[in-house]
C-alpha cells in the first residue's frame, strides 16, 4: 500500500522520580560523584580508624620508651645481714670484694654491629641517603670485624686477669647469652600476650598489622639486655688495675685488620673508643663462713679403752653447721622471683618497706627486686630468712630535662640469730667423725655385727636446752663444705650411700625402737590403761606357743632363753621395765592402749609436728601408713602392740627424741623447739600427762645408767672385764638406749646373690641413746639424742658418743661437775 508507514510503538510505563530516564546528564553525573564520595568516605573513615589505632598502639610504645630515656637511676648497693650464734660469734657475713661485668651490648656483639654501622655512616655521609637498606648493611659489614676484633682483644685481656683459658671464658658468656635470651622471650610472649588482652577488652580488632605492632612493643628491650653482667671475681689487685683502665679511651686496637679495604681516609680509622668497652668493675658481696672448715682438738682419755688414749686429737672439720646455716646459690630463678612476690602480698607491713615510688611517678619499686647475677639464698637459715637477710638497696633518680634528682638510702639486711652454740656444734661433729674412732664399727661392740670392722657409721646428735627449748646443737654426718658443694656438687649429689644432702638431725625418718617406752609408760598411766604399781610377768614371748615372734630380747640362745622375770626374781613394774628395757611389758602395755591410744601419746609428746625451725626440710614424724592422719584409725591390735616398743608403722628424728625427753624433764610441760632466736617468748603446751607417771619414767631412766645389775646403759663388757659406758664425774644421768630395726638399704643397681635377689649395702638395726644430764644432785639440764645409722647395739656404739658430748658440754661450760 502506497503511503503506508511503519510505527514502533513505545509501551506505557509508571516511572518514580529518581528514574535515570527522566534526569537530565548534569543530574546523573551529579548522582555518581555523590556516590563515589560516599565510598571514599566510608573507606577513608575506615583507613582513619586503623591509622588512628596503629598511632595509639605505636604511641604507646615510642611514649614509654621515651619516658624511659628521660629518667637515670642507679641502684645503691645494701648488705645482706650476718649469721650469727647464741654468743653472737659470726656464722655468715658478707666480705667486700669485687667482680668485673660486661655490657650485655658487649657480650652479644650489639655494640661492634652499632659502631660499624656509624662509622660506616661517617665514612659515607654524603652517599648514605643514597643507599639502600641493603647497601647500607654490606657498607657496615666491611668495617664490623674492626670493632669484633678489638672486642676479642678486651676479652683476651680480661681472661688473662682472670685467670681462665679462652674456653672458660665462652662457657660463662654463652651462660649469660643463653640466659638472658629465655628471659627475654618468656618477658616477650607474656608482654604480647596482656597486649592483646587490652586490644580486646577495648573492643579493637587485631589486624595484622596491628599484631606487628603489637610484637614490636612486645620485643622491647627487658632490663637484663641493658645491663652488664657478672663474668668473673677479681682479686683487690686486679680490680684496681682494670679500675684505672676502664674509663680510658684509645684507638681501636684490632691487629690484621685491613685498613686498604675500607675505602676509609686514615684521619677516620684513627677512632677514639673505650679500651675496655662495656666492661665495669664494681664491688660486690662475697659471702664467707667462717666455720666451714676448722679445727677441732678433742680428748680420748675418757672413750672406751680399746680407743682410750691420753694424748689429744686434733681434726680439721668441714662444713660445720652447714645444713643449718645453710649456703647461696650465683643467681636468682624464676621460682626465687615468685617467692618475693608472694612475700610481698601477704604481708603488708613488708612491701611497705621494700617498695618505694621514683621520680618517674611509675608503679612502685621493689627495692629488694632480684637483678641478673644476684647471690640468693638455697638451703638453711640463709634460705628461710632471705627476705630478712637480704636488704633493701637504696636508689639515686635524676630526671635528665630537668636535673631533678631523688636519693632514697639502702637498708642493711637484719642480723639473725641462731640458738645454736657453733664451738659445741664443732665439737659434736668431730665426735661424730669416724676419725675420731667412736662412729665405726669395732670389734668390742658384739659378737654379730652386721657391717665389717672399721665400717664408717653416719648419723646425728642433738642437744637441748631443757629450759628454754633452744637447740644448742643439731648435728648431722656426713657434712660437706660449700666449697665442695660449689666446685664439685656431684660428690654430694651422687653419694646414695652416705646422702650428705639430708639433714639426719630433723628431715630423716627412723623408728625409734626402745628409746619410746618410757614415753608409752607415761601415757598408758595417763589413759588409764596401766595403774601405777602394777607388775606385769616377762614370759620371754608375748604369745603362748609361739616363741618365735614377739619376744623379749633377752629371750635369745646368746642369753639362755632367759626371761625378766627371772632376772629380777618377781614381775615387773614400769619402773623396772624401762631400767630392764622388757619388751614383753610394753608389748603388754601396747595392746592394751590399742591403735588410737598410742597415736594420742605419741602426738601429745610432739610426734607428727612440723616445727618450722626454718634451717630446710624438717619429718614431722609419722603414726601409721603413708596416707594416715597420725590418728591411729588405721592402726591394726597387732601395729599398737609393736609400737609400745617402738617398731612398726611409726618414725620420727633424733629431735623428736629430746625433745620428748626434755618434755619429761620438765614434768610434762612441752616447749617449742627453736633454732631461730627472734627474742620472743618460748612457745609453752601443758599437756595432761599424770606426773605421777612421770616421775616413774625418769625413775626408771635413771635405773637404765645408774643400775648396776639391770640397766641397760650402764656398762659395756670388754676383754678386760665391763666399763661404764657413762664415766665423768659429777654428773648425773638418765636415759634409755634403743636397737631400732631398720630397713635395709640398696644402691641402684645392686649386686644379686645365687638366687637372685638384691644384696643391700647395708642391713641391721639403728643404734639409739637419748639422755638427760645435769650436775650431781640437780635436775636435768640438757636432753641428748643420738643416732648412728645400723650400728647395732644402742648401749655399745651410741652410748660411748653420747658421753662424749656430756664432755662437750663441760668443755664449752655449759655443765660444771
Amino acid at each position: 500500500m502506497a503511503n503506508s508507514r511503519t510505527h514502533t510503538r513505545t509501551p506505557t510505563h509508571t516511572h518514580t522520580p529518581t528514574s535515570t530516564s527522566t534526569l537530565s546528564p548534569r543530574a546523573i553525573f551529579r548522582r555518581r560523584l555523590m556516590l563515589l564520595m560516599a565510598a571514599f568516605l566510608l573507606a577513608g573513615t575506615a583507613m582513619a580508624a586503623q591509622m588512628v589505632l596503629l598511632g595509639v598502639v605505636r604511641a604507646d610504645a615510642s611514649l614509654a620508651e621515651a619516658e624511659r630515656r628521660l629518667y637515670r637511676q642507679r641502684s645503691i648497693p645494701t648488705v645482706r645481714g650476718r649469721i650469727l650464734d647464741r654468743h653472737s660469734r659470726v656464722l655468715a657475713q658478707n666480705r667486700p670484694s669485687y667482680e668485673v661485668a660486661i655490657d650485655y651490648e658487649v657480650l652479644s656483639g650489639q655494640w661492634a654491629a652499632r659502631k660499624a654501622r656509624r662509622h660506616a655512616y661517617r665514612v659515607h655521609a654524603k652517599a648514605w641517603p643514597l643507599l639502600t637498606a641493603d647497601q647500607r648493611d654490606e657498607v657496615a659489614a666491611r668495617f664490623l670485624p674492626l670493632y669484633q676484633q678489638h672486642v676479642a682483644a678486651m676479652e683476651h685481656r680480661l681472661q688473662l686477669t682472670l685467670g681462665i683459658d679462652a674456653e672458660t671464658y665462652a662457657e660463662r658468656k654463652a651462660t649469660i647469652l643463653g640466659r638472658v635470651e629465655r628471659t627475654a622471650k618468656s618477658v616477650t610472649d607474656r608482654r604480647l600476650e596482656r597486649y592483646e588482652k587490652e586490644q580486646i577488652e577495648q573492643g579493637r580488632t587485631i589486624t595484622p598489622e596491628v599484631r606487628a605492632l603489637l610484637e614490636e612493643r612486645a620485643a622491647q628491650p627487658i632490663a637484663a639486655q641493658r645491663e652488664p653482667h657478672v663474668v668473673g671475681d677479681l682479686t683487690d689487685e686486679a680490680a684496681f688495675v682494670l679500675i684505672r683502665l676502664q674509663d680510658s679511651f684509645g684507638p681501636i686496637h684490632a691487629p690484621g685488620f685491613d685498613q686498604a679495604a675500607t675505602d676509609q681516609p686514615p684521619d677516620i680509622t684513627d677512632e677514639v673508643v673505650p679500651l675496655l668497652p662495656g666492661l665495669v668493675v664494681r664491688r660486690s658481696e662475697e659471702r664467707q663462713y667462717p666455720y666451714d672448715r676448722v679445727k677441732v682438738t678433742l680428748s680420748r682419755d675418757s672413750l672406751p679403752t680399746p680407743l682410750r688414749d691420753d694424748t689429744p686429737l686434733t681434726l680439721e672439720i668441714e662444713g660445720v653447721a652447714a645444713h643449718v646455716i645453710g649456703w647461696m646459690g650465683s643467681r636468682p630463678l624464676k621460682s626465687d622471683t615468685d617467692r618475693r612476690a608472694a612475700q610481698l602480698a601477704a604481708d603488708p607491713e613488708f612491701a611497705e618497706r621494700a617498695m618505694v615510688n621514683t621520680l618517674d611517678r611509675k608503679n612502685p619499686l621493689d627495692r629488694g627486686r632480684y637483678l641478673d647475677g644476684d647471690p640468693v639464698a638455697r638451703a638453711g637459715v640463709e634460705w628461710s630468712q632471705e627476705a630478712r637477710l637480704r636488704g633493701l638497696r637504696g636508689l639515686r633518680t635524676e630526671r635528665l630535662d630537668t636535673g631533678e634528682r631523688q636519693r632514697i638510702d639502702p637498708q642493711r639486711g637484719e642480723d639473725i640469730r641462731l640458738t645454736l652454740d657453733i664451738n659445741l656444734q664443732a665439737r659434736i661433729q668431730a665426735i661424730l667423725d669416724p676419725r675420731f674412732g667412736l662412729a665405726q664399727v669395732h670389734p668390742y661392740q658384739g659378737t654379730d655385727l652386721a657391717l665389717p670392722v672399721g665400717t664408717p657409721l653416719n648419723g646425728a646428735a642433738v642437744v637441748v636446752d631443757i629450759d628454754s627449748g633452744h637447740v644448742l646443737a643439731l648435728v648431722t654426718s656426713p657434712s660437706f663444705s660449700r666449697q665442695t658443694l660449689r666446685e664439685r656438687p656431684d660428690e654430694i649429689i651422687d653419694d646414695t650411700l652416705n646422702n650428705p644432702l639430708v639433714n639426719r638431725a630433723i628431715a630423716a625418718p627412723y623408728p625409734p625402737g626402745s628409746i619410746i617406752k618410757p614415753l608409752v609408760l607415761a601415757g598408758a598411766v595417763t589413759l588409764g590403761v596401766y595403774p601405777l604399781g602394777e607388775r606385769i610377768e616377762c614370759t620371754g614371748h608375748l604369745l603362748p606357743g609361739r616363741p618365735d615372734i614377739l619376744r623379749c630380747w633377752i629371750f635369745r640362745d646368746r642369753f639362755g632363753l632367759t626371761n625378766h622375770t627371772i632376772r629380777f626374781g618377781h614381775d615387773l613394774d614400769g619402773i623396772d621395765a624401762i631400767t630392764a628395757s622388757c619388751n614383753i611389758f610394753f608389748y603388754t602395755i601396747g595392746r592394751r592402749l590399742g591403735g588410737t591410744g598410742i597415736a594420742q601419746v605419741l602426738r601429745d609428746f610432739g610426734v607428727g609436728e612440723r616445727w618450722n625451725l626454718g634451717v630446710g626440710a624438717e619429718f614431722p614424724g609419722s603414726i601409721g601408713g603413708p596416707k594416715s592422719n597420725n590418728d591411729g584409725a588405721d592402726l591394726t591390735q597387732f601395729d599398737a602392740t609393736i609400737m609400745g616398743m617402738g617398731q612398726g608403722p611409726i618414725a620420727w628424728t633424733p629431735l623428736h627424741a629430746a625433745n620428748a625427753y626434755a618434755t619429761l624433764a620438765r614434768m610434762g610441760v612441752a616447749i617449742t623447739p627453736r633454732v631461730i632466736d627472734d627474742s620472743s617468748p618460748p612457745e609453752i603446751h601443758e599437756t595432761s600427762f599424770d606426773r605421777r607417771a612421770i616421775v616413774a619414767a625418769l625413775e626408771g631412766l635413771d635405773g637404765v645408767i645408774n643400775n648396776a645389775e639391770q640397766g641397760t646403759a650402764h656398762h659395756i663388757t670388754l676383754e678386760t672385764g665391763r666399763e661404764p659406758i657413762f664415766n665423768i664425774p659429777g654428773i648425773h644421768y638418765w636415759g634409755k638406749t634403743g636397737t631400732a630395726q631398720a630397713p635395709p638399704l640398696f644402691l641402684d643397681n645392686p649386686p644379686l646373690d645365687a638366687e637372685g635377689n638384691p644384696i643391700p649395702i647395708r642391713a641391721g638395726d639403728h643404734a639409739w641413746v637419748t639422755i638427760l644430764v645435769g650436775p650431781e644432785g640437780d635436775r636435768p639440764r640438757f636432753a641428748i639424742s643420738v643416732i648412728m645409722e645400723y650400728g647395732g647395739s644402742g648401749g655399745k656404739v651410741s652410748g660411748p658418743i653420747a658421753n662424749q658430748i656430756v664432755r662437750a658440754l663441760i668443755d664449752e661450760g655449759y655443765l660444771l661437775p
